[in-house]
């Protein structure tokens, strides 16, 4: 599958609230390690991010901020500079996430390098 077709798919599906097809909440992990099984398998390197606030309260992502939600933490995937997170229409430079995407400051760090995924997340991924 193409990373962009899955991409497109998971954002029309999260759209509108954080719950995946089957009526459960999506697990942003389990989309971001997904993006990034599929970049690999298109010769990216990618990084999967950590995103927390950088304030006291919870995660508040602008496209929902009209509902009672939040994150402790969220976690996406990242390439070349651009980070792939279906709460988009599209994949966006990683400084225009870090300002645009909350309604507040975050802090953007790396939860895990190429390497990390490789050797500790994509293996118990199915193929």
């Amino acid at each position: 599958m193409n990373v962009l077709t899955y991409f497109n798919n998971k954002h029309d599906e999260l759209k509108d609230d954080y719950i995946a097809v089957d009526g459960a909440s999506a697990v942003c992990g389990n989309i971001a390690l997904k993006i990034a099984q599929l970049l690999i398998s298109h010769g990216e390197k990618p990084e999967l991010l950590s995103i927390t606030p950088d304030y006291d309260g919870q995660l508040v992502p602008k496209v929902y901020a009209w509902q009672d939600f939040g994150w402790d933490k969220h976690f996406v995937c990242s390439s070349s500079n651009l980070v792939y997170d279906p709460l988009l229409s599209q994949p966006v430079f990683l400084e225009d996430y870090k300002q645009n995407v909350f309604t507040k400051p975050v802090i953007v760090e790396v939860h895990a390098n190429y390497t990390n995924l490789i050797e500790e997340f994509l293996p118990e991924l199915e193929k």
